[in-house]
């Protein structure tokens, strides 16, 4: 294994064992620090075991995705400060400058967390002969779906309220897998219409297994989230409701769309950056 993968690894360890330890440093900043360390260390599984890299084979690639995740990310954070109220930070620094240094190291681990776990599911083969019977889609139905997604996006500036989160997190879907579809990126509607379903069931398993890794991270963060969620707040998976974390699942499906839509774009425009066509 890379190197890179052996630090990934001994930082996980070692940060653990600081945060138990009381270190102010690892517990403010615990969250971010473990999600690199295990990017490092899940590129470099996936690299020795089936010779594919996103951070060494693809550094353009890797370097927009990091960006688009965080501006993704912050999305939904004005959705949140603005009109739906769901979650919240504790132990920022009053220093904006800092505060926001931080942000953008959090924010950027997401796409990458989520989708070398898809892909390293996605090599292991768990899904890979699961089918089903192949939709039959048309525009009508492609631009139904989009205006549905469109709809969900824009009606919390009309209402604001805690109870109406799951529209943004299935907008997106809506409104970007038909454009991916139609344009000719990949796209899980493109999946369903050959009746594969390895790529969603990857997508999807991999939600929830960075959504458990972000909840056990942060439940012993100095500096973490602490969720509004107005539903099971009593029934929680570390500090998520149970009601939030049946959502990771979602989350990961809206960021692939958001994501090879972003992608899309970014081939006609960055030409001769090499990326990787094997699909996730």
């Amino acid at each position: 294994m890379r190197i890179t993968g052996w630090i990934g690894l001994i930082v996980i360890i070692v940060a653990e064992i600081l945060l138990f330890q009381g270190n102010q440093f690892i517990g403010l900043h615990f969250t971010p620090i473990q999600w690199w360390a295990y990017i490092l260390l899940m590129d470099a599984l996936i690299e020795k075991f089936w010779k594919k890299s996103y951070i060494f084979q693809y550094p353009g690639e890797f370097i927009l995705m990091i960006l688009y995740s965080f501006g993704c990310w912050l999305i939904f954070e004005i959705y949140n400060w603005y009109y739906i109220p769901n979650w919240y930070y504790t132990a920022l620094s009053e220093n904006l400058v800092y505060r926001w240094i931080g942000y953008f190291i959090a924010f950027t681990t997401i796409f990458p967390g989520i989708f070398l776990t898809t892909r390293f599911l996605n090599y292991i083969g768990l899904f890979k002969n699961w089918h089903m019977k192949e939709w039959h889609l048309n525009k009508r139905k492609l631009l139904l779906w989009s205006v549905v997604g469109l709809l969900f996006l824009i009606f919390p500036f009309f209402y604001s309220s805690p109870y109406i989160f799951a529209i943004v997190w299935l907008g997106f879907i809506l409104l970007l897998d038909p454009i991916n579809y139609y344009l000719g990126y990949d796209s899980i509607l493109g999946d369903f219409a050959k009746g594969r379903l390895a790529r969603f069931l990857n997508l999807m398993l991999a939600g929830y297994i960075c959504g458990i890794l972000w909840e056990f991270w942060n439940y012993w963060a100095i500096r973490k989230w602490i969720y509004t969620v107005p539903f099971t707040q009593d029934i929680k998976i570390f500090e998520m409701p149970i009601a939030g974390f049946s959502g990771f699942g979602p989350f990961a499906i809206e960021c692939f769309c958001m994501y090879e839509f972003l992608k899309g774009i970014s081939k006609k425009i960055f030409k001769k950056m090499p990326m990787d066509e094997q699909s996730l």
